[in-house]
Formats: C-alpha cells, sequence, structure tokens
C-alpha cells in the first residue's frame, strides 16, 4: 500500500529516501531557572524554518504547569531582552 507523505512533513523530506532526508532544524525552550544544560522543550521547525509563536507559547505554558496568563519569552537569562 502506497502512503501519502504526513500533513506536517517538510517539503524538502518529501520523495526522499529516511537515509537522504534532512532532519527539520529544531528550537530548544530552556527556562532561567535552571541551569543552561537543562532543555526543557525541544519543536521542530516543519515550515521555512520558524515555529509559531502561539504554538510555541501553548507548547511551553503545558511544560510550565499550564501557565497561560502570565507566561513569557526572553532571549537571555537576565530579562533584558524579552521578545
Amino acid at each position: 500500500m502506497q502512503l501519502r507523505p504526513a500533513a506536517n512533513e517538510p517539503e524538502s523530506q518529501r520523495n526522499n529516501s529516511p537515509e537522504t532526508a534532512q532532519r527539520p532544524r529544531r528550537t530548544a525552550f530552556l527556562h532561567p531557572g535552571y541551569p543552561e544544560t537543562a532543555m526543557l522543550l525541544s519543536l521542530p521547525a516543519l515550515d521555512s524554518g520558524g515555529i509559531d509563536f502561539d504554538t510555541a507559547l501553548a507548547a511551553c505554558g503545558l511544560v510550565a504547569g499550564n501557565r497561560w496568563s502570565d507566561g513569557f519569552f526572553l532571549s537571555d537569562r537576565s530579562g533584558s531582552l524579552p521578545f
């Protein structure tokens, strides 16, 4: 049986063998209260290299104990570079 590619599979991986397909780039999410090596979440960038902001915020909210109303992203540990 011939299966269709997954709907969220990157175009670059369709019709390629698993040996030649590139893995999608991933974005790691860290928490400023944990050591830098403690990655809380990693999401694949399936489209042109980015991750939807709201999708990332919802996923991180789940990992952070359902913090929906006061969750936010930072670019650095000190909080001086908010997104």
